[in-house]
């Protein structure tokens, strides 16, 4: 069968529609209840053969408890990226690749860039 590459990418955004929100929190060993209102929202779409690109944007509030982490109320948005490999109609491969550190950032698990301090030599030997 052949598959154009209108089908591919139709078929890529159906899939990651569908799944991209149990692979995000999958990434991050997480049920849905800490995310409950997760969503994911299809950016752009490139395709290359039988390889297809999306590129996603993850949106939720941390209303449940993460490991080590009680509800924090806070709004997230993180961005991310899903490969597929499409064969007749059918994904046959899938990887996914999410902006971890920025949701750690704004959860405040992590420290954003601009707030880190910097060492002086002197404290560093300390």
């Amino acid at each position: 069968m052949i598959v154009t590459e209108a089908r591919r990418k139709a078929l890529a955004c159906e899939f990651v529609e569908s799944v991209g929100s149990e692979d995000f929190l999958t990434a991050l060993g997480l049920r849905q209840a800490a995310i409950p209102d997760l969503r994911v929202e299809v950016e752009e779409v490139i395709v290359e053969g039988e390889r297809v690109v999306v590129l996603v944007r993850v949106r939720g509030t941390h209303t449940g408890e993460l490991p080590g982490l009680p509800p924090t109320g806070r709004r997230v948005c993180v961005r991310g990226v899903e490969v597929l490999r499409i064969l007749d109609c059918e994904v046959s491969e899938h990887r996914s690749l999410f902006d971890l550190p920025g949701l750690m950032r704004q959860l405040g698990v992590l420290p954003t860039p601009g707030a880190m301090q910097t060492l002086t030599r002197q404290e560093v030997e300390r």
